[in-house]
């Protein structure tokens, strides 16, 4: 391959990669976009945030109906 094909070549390829990369930015924008009219977040961090808030209350739903559930096992004598 001579210098002048690897030149064009390499044109090609970061013709195809600026291409990408704008598809990339749209698609972004367009699920911050998303984000932001479905759930009022206005980034990714806030997003991580929320979800490690909702985890939290989750797990501690899943004690406390563990619990209710024992009580209710040991109350009625269910096996």
């Amino acid at each position: 391959m001579t210098q002048e094909e690897k030149l064009l070549h390499y044109k090609e390829e970061i013709g195809k990669a600026k291409i990408e990369l704008s598809q990339l930015e749209g698609e972004e924008k367009s699920l911050l976009k998303r984000l932001k009219e479905d759930h009022g977040l206005k980034s990714v961090e806030e997003a991580k945030k929320r979800l490690r808030k909702l985890e939290a209350e989750n797990t501690d739903l899943d004690e406390k109906l563990k619990q209710k559930l024992d009580q209710l096992e040991k109350e009625y004598e269910f096996d």
